[in-house]
């Protein structure tokens, strides 16, 4: 067995840092030169690592746990005043579990897991429609709250596998079977922000079908057409970005 503790600490200093004063998912997110859109901050990160490992025996395998904080010192967009918040990698509490298990002398499971605090990410208030003369559309602006006051959901996954050890034209070779993000969790990687065609009429649930609600056959949907400008639309509405589903994979290792 191994039993292993670490701490750290460290200052961060001048690090460029993104005016967060728009979203990515607006329809400009910023005009001017690449200089003004970015900042340079400090701050700094600490935290307590847990590792426990087993190597002898059928069953191995070793688990961790990691406390860490991360925080950056910037002058707020409301205030005008230097406030601290967290920063996109911080993340209070991170677990993983790995096993393996020699079932004989050529086969072999394993198993991992881990589980993470959800990332910091900055909530969306509201937003509102900017026009300009001669536009026919609106352009799309989201109003961003406080920097990283909010958390997506807590990350988690599991993967299994097996591998068969043997020999391939009288070389070692391995193949393995191995199910990524076994029980198919759907983790949040980022959320957008949209609206629906605002320029006719608002379908921004795709209830409208060209081939049956288009009156003027103009090819978009109108105000006064079925299924437009219904009670639910017109609005913000945010959607999930997730990581990668289950996958299945499978493949060959020889050793030369």
């Amino acid at each position: 067995y191994r039993v292993q503790i670490e701490t750290y600490y460290k200052d961060i200093k001048n690090m460029l840092t993104y005016e967060e004063i728009r979203s990515s998912t607006d329809a400009e997110v910023s005009s001017g030169k690449v200089r003004d859109t970015f900042t340079p901050s400090d701050g700094y990160a600490y935290g307590l690592e847990l590792f426990g490992q087993k190597t002898l025996g059928k069953l191995t395998g070793w688990v961790a746990y990691t406390h860490s904080v991360s925080r950056k010192l910037m002058n707020s967009i409301y205030t005008e005043s230097e406030e601290e918040y967290y920063t996109n990698w911080d993340r209070a509490h991170a677990v993983s579990v790995l096993g393996n298990y020699m079932m004989n002398n050529k086969w072999e499971l394993n198993i991992k897991w881990a589980w993470q605090s959800g990332q910091a990410y900055t909530p969306i208030l509201g937003y509102y429609l900017e026009k300009f003369p001669g536009d026919p559309g609106y352009n799309f602006h989201t109003i961003p709250g406080v920097r990283n006051s909010g958390r997506y959901p807590a990350y988690h996954r599991l993967d299994i596998g097996a591998v068969r050890h043997g020999t391939i034209f009288k070389k070692k070779a391995d193949l393995f079977i191995q199910v990524i993000n076994t029980y198919n969790q759907k983790n949040i990687f980022r959320y957008i922000y949209r609206l629906g065609n605002d320029q006719n009429g608002i379908d921004d649930d795709n209830d409208w079908v060209e081939e049956e609600h288009d009156l003027n056959g103009n090819g978009n949907p109108d105000a006064g057409e079925e299924n437009v400008d219904e009670a639910d639309e017109g609005r913000m509405q945010r959607n999930d970005i997730s990581l990668f589903p289950l996958i299945p994979t499978i493949g060959l290792t020889i050793y030369f």
